[in-house]
């Protein structure tokens, strides 16, 4: 009887334990409705800030001197009109910032403010709520376990079980002991099933959707034949973020498997800073195929060699005038062997005219609004602020490459 009772009694602790984990443990909450406000709340970081290893002394001085200088000419760089600023280490600052217009919105400043080459970031200033998540990847498991706490105590319960049955027991009891175990291990084996229906997303719980990535929806066709993969990176050769991330797009393509296929997709978000120049020149490289042997380079001849840049050094502001789809000609005549006239009537081609506007419509439809941003299969975006740096950025593409590889785990 003992026994019966000690199933019945873990039986229901089994069902409890499934029951309560169906639900987040901390379910998001929403924020408190606020008033309306004029005001863009943004924290930036800028480059080249004085190191945190200053003494006390001379960051409080840093601190309280204008440091502002360096908040103002951002503001000027970038049109913009700064409420107040307030210093939260060296180089890192809230900005109040007044739109310029009543529609103007938040993501629109935070892109001009992330595209200025003496950001290193910029974000909004707001509260976030974390969702706790079903599996602590700082959960010590034993080796070849799961990791999901609730299938190691199931098995310590099938174990228990197990020690049950070999405890010394009475003939008399021997029949009523084999039916008890019977009954654990069946209860043990439909809860195990149970849990193995939960969402994948439950199973690894590293990456969480709305957070490190959103779901694109609907989600946009790639093209590709059947079990092939299409990883896109949004871009322009003119954008400072692009151009710090290109080396970590080349680590992410040597990294994937052999079933996917990495694209690179211009946007021309920004006319002030020639994103759509840039735009162009890409697909004529397209066209004339020359687009990979050329894509680092033309970074390069951007933000190194200055043989494209879209940045005055010395005054801090857009170049002008801009480089031309000329200039760019004469660029890939250099890198790549093209007549410069041949480049030019490709880029001015109907051809090209249709890739900018299928390209300009997937972007929208993607819902990608900075650069640089990566797009999975057409169903998942994220970035590497969204991700949490660069090498996390490499290893969320390719967990979701992987999910799309399941069969089971298509939608």
């Amino acid at each position: 009887m003992r026994i019966r009772a000690m199933v019945l009694g873990l039986s229901a602790a089994i069902c409890l334990a499934f029951g309560t984990s169906a639900a987040p443990t901390n379910p998001p909450r929403a924020q408190a409705a606020v008033e309306p406000t004029t005001l863009h709340r943004i924290i930036v970081k800028l480059r080249g800030a004085v190191s945190a290893t200053l003494s006390s002394a001379a960051r409080a001085l840093r601190q309280s001197a204008p440091g502002s200088d360096a908040i103002a000419a951002l503001a000027g760089r970038n049109n913009l009109t700064v409420g107040s600023t307030r210093s939260i280490l060296p180089g890192l600052h809230v900005m109040n910032i007044v739109p310029q217009t009543s529609g103007e919105s938040l993501q629109a400043i935070l892109t001009r403010l992330r595209a200025d080459p003496k950001v290193e970031y910029g974000e909004p200033d707001q509260r976030r709520y974390a969702v706790a998540a079903r599996n602590d990847p700082l959960f010590v498991a034993t080796p070849g376990a799961t990791g999901q706490w609730y299938l190691l105590a199931l098995a310590a319960l099938a174990a228990a079980a197990v020690g049950a049955r070999r405890r010394q027991t009475v003939p008399s009891e021997r029949s009523m002991q084999r039916r008890s175990f019977v009954l654990l291990a069946m209860t043990a084996t439909m809860m195990l099933a149970l849990l193995g229906a939960a969402p994948a997303a439950y199973c690894d719980s590293r990456w969480v959707a709305g957070m490190n990535y959103f779901v694109i929806n609907p989600a946009q066709p790639t093209g590709l034949p059947a079990g092939k993969i299409q990883v896109t990176e949004i871009f322009s050769y003119a954008c400072p973020g692009c151009n710090r991330f290109y080396p970590v797009a080349d680590r992410l393509q040597a990294s994937l498997p052999a079933n996917a296929v990495m694209d690179y997709l211009p946007a021309s978000f920004r006319p002030d800073e020639d994103w759509p120049m840039f735009q162009r020149a890409y697909f004529a490289a397209k066209e004339m195929g020359i687009d990979k042997r050329t894509h680092d380079a033309l970074f390069d001849a951007v933000w190194k060699s200055g043989e494209l840049a879209v940045f005055d050094p010395a005054t801090q502001r857009a170049k002008r005038p801009a480089p031309t789809i000329t200039d760019a000609a004469r660029f890939y005549a250099q890198t790549a062997g093209v007549k410069p006239e041949t480049f030019i009537a490709t880029a001015m081609s109907f051809a090209v005219e249709v890739r900018i506007r299928q390209a300009d419509e997937l972007i929208r439809n993607y819902g990608v609004s900075e650069t640089p941003s990566i797009v999975v299969n057409g169903k998942y975006r994220l970035n590497p602020v969204s991700a949490g740096g660069y090498e996390q950025t490499i290893e969320l593409v390719k967990w979701l490459v992987a999910q799309e590889g399941r069969p089971g785990d298509r939608k």
